[in-house]
C-alpha cells in the first residue's frame, strides 16, 4: 500500500464507530452487514485494522478529542438547530425548541427545521448507495473514499451525535477520522506532544479579482461574474486536493472547504511541514505567473496537542493563534523578501485583455481575442449549466475537448481542469 492507501485505510476505520451507531450494530455485526457491500480490495484492506488493537485505542482517544469541550451525553433521536439555542438575553426564553432536522438523506427540503419528525429508513439507503460508486474508482483508495464520505454525509447529517443534540453524527465521525489519522501517522515520532498540525487555506484579493474590468466586461457580464466566483472555489478546491496529495492525506483530513477557506487535520511531522511548504510554493508561483497578484493562497500552520481540543481555556487560546497564524501568512503570501519577483515580466504584443485590463491577450483565437484565464472564466460561466460533471484530473491526463467535454485552457496548480456530460470519461 502506498502511503496515500494507508492514510485512507485508518481513516475508513475510524468511520465505523459512527457507522455503527447510525445501524444500530456492535462493530463486530457492522463489520458482517457491511463488508458484502465493500470493494474486495477495500474489503481486504480494512479485515486485519479491525483487530489492531493500538489502532483502536487511537480511534477511541480521537473520538474523545473530537468532542471538544462538551462532555454531556445525550438521548435525541433528533438534530436540533444551532438557532434553536440562541437568545439575546437570559430573560428571553431560546428559540423554538420543538424543530428539529428531519432525518433524511440530503436534499434541499431536509436542510430545514421541521417539527414534522420525518424519518427515513438510512441505513437501508446508505448500503444502496454504495452501489452507486462508479466501478472505475472502487480500486483507488482515495477516490472510493471521496465517494464513500459524500454519501456518509448525505445520510448522517441531520442525526445527532451521542454526545450532543446540536452536533451531526457526520460532523463528529468525519473529525474523529481526521484526528485518528493524525495520530496514527504520528504515533512513531517522539519529538514533543504536539501531535497533530492544522493546516489552514485562505484566498485573499477575491473582490479585486472577480470584480476586474475590461472594455468588454459588459458584454458577457453574467457568465464572467459566474466564471469569476465558481474559479475561486475552484482554486480553493484544487488547492486543498494538492496539499491533501503532497502529504499523503485522505479526503476526509479536510473538514472545511467554504468561501475560499479550508482546513485539515494533519500529523504534525517534518515530512508534512515540508510538503506544506513546497506546495504553497507551488500555488503562489502558478497564481503570480497567471493572475500577476490578483489573488494569493495564505498557508498557515498551527502545532497542536490532545489537551488543546479538551480545556476550555487552551482551545481558545488554539483559535485565537489560528487567526493570528493566518493574518501573518497574508502579509506573507508571496515571499516577496525571497525568490519572488517585485516586478513581474508581462508584456502585451496583442493588446489588454477586453475582460480584465491588468492582463496581456494571449487566445487570440476567441472572439474578442482575450487572455487564458478570462477565456476560462467564461468557459466555466457556460458549462456550469450546460453539463454536470467537473473533472479534476492529473495533468497527463489524456482528455481533449469534443463536443461532450470542455476543458480549460490553464491547468491549475498542475491539474487539468474539465467539464463534461459524458459519463463514460467521468466513471
Amino acid at each position: 500500500m502506498t502511503p496515500t492507501d494507508t492514510a485512507c485505510a485508518t481513516a475508513f476505520a475510524a468511520l465505523l464507530p459512527g457507522i455503527a451507531t447510525l445501524a444500530g450494530l456492535s462493530p463486530a455485526d457492522l463489520w458482517r452487514a457491511l463488508a458484502p457491500h465493500l470493494p474486495s480490495r477495500i474489503r481486504d484492506d480494512i479485515a486485519p485494522r479491525l483487530d489492531d488493537h493500538d489502532l483502536q485505542k487511537h480511534i477511541a482517544d480521537a473520538a474523545a478529542i473530537a468532542v471538544g469541550t462538551d462532555k454531556t451525553a445525550s438521548d435525541e433521536t433528533n438534530l436540533r438547530p444551532l438557532f434553536a439555542t440562541i437568545h439575546l438575553d437570559e430573560k428571553q426564553p431560546a428559540g423554538n425548541g420543538e424543530l428539529y432536522y428531519p432525518r433524511t438523506p440530503l436534499n434541499p427540503r431536509s436542510i430545514f427545521p421541521d417539527s414534522d419528525s420525518a424519518s427515513a429508513d438510512l441505513w437501508q439507503t446508505f448500503l444502496d448507495g454504495l452501489k452507486t460508486i462508479p466501478n472505475a474508482h472502487r480500486n483507488n483508495w482515495p477516490l472510493w473514499l471521496d465517494h464513500f464520505d459524500t454519501l456518509w454525509q448525505n445520510i448522517a447529517h441531520a442525526v445527532p451525535a451521542a454526545h450532543s443534540a446540536d452536533v451531526s453524527l457526520y460532523d463528529h465521525s468525519k473529525t474523529t477520522a481526521a484526528i485518528a489519522t493524525a495520530l496514527w501517522l504520528r504515533r512513531d515520532v517522539r519529538d514533543g506532544d504536539k501531535e497533530i498540525l492544522l493546516i489552514q487555506g485562505d484566498f485573499f484579493g477575491i473582490q479585486n479579482f472577480i470584480f476586474a474590468a475590461g472594455s468588454a466586461t459588459n458584454r458577457r457580464a453574467a457568465k464572467i461574474l459566474r466564471g469569476r466566483s465558481f474559479h475561486v472555489s475552484l482554486f480553493a478546491e484544487v488547492a486543498a486536493l494538492k496539499l491533501l496529495e503532497s502529504c499523503a492525506l485522505p479526503p476526509t483530513a479536510q473538514i472545511q472547504n467554504a468561501a475560499g477557506k479550508f482546513l485539515i487535520v494533519a500529523p504534525n511531522t517534518v515530512a508534512v511541514r515540508e510538503a506544506v511548504a513546497h506546495a504553497r510554493a507551488e500555488i503562489n508561483a502558478w497564481l503570480l505567473e497567471h493572475c500577476y497578484g490578483q489573488v494569493a493562497l495564505g498557508v498557515a500552520t498551527q502545532e497542536t496537542g490532545r489537551d488543546d481540543f479538551s480545556d476550555p481555556a487552551k482551545f481558545a487560546k488554539l483559535v485565537k493563534e489560528s487567526f493570528t497564524a493566518l493574518e501573518r501568512a497574508k502579509l506573507q503570501r508571496f515571499d516577496l523578501t525571497a525568490a519572488a519577483p517585485t516586478v513581474l515580466p508581462v508584456e502585451y504584443p496583442h493588446g489588454v485583455c477586453p475582460y480584465d485590463q491588468r492582463l496581456p491577450i494571449e487566445d487570440t483565437t476567441s472572439n474578442p481575442p482575450c487572455a487564458r484565464l478570462s477565456a476560462d472564466q467564461i468557459t466555466i460561466g457556460e458549462q456550469l449549466f450546460k453539463t454536470d460533471r467537473l473533472l479534476i484530473l492529473n495533468r497527463d491526463a489524456a482528455v481533449h475537448s469534443d463536443r461532450d467535454t470542455q476543458k480549460l485552457q490553464l491547468p491549475i496548480f498542475g491539474y487539468t481542469i474539465a467539464f463534461t456530460a459524458d459519463d463514460q470519461i467521468s466513471g
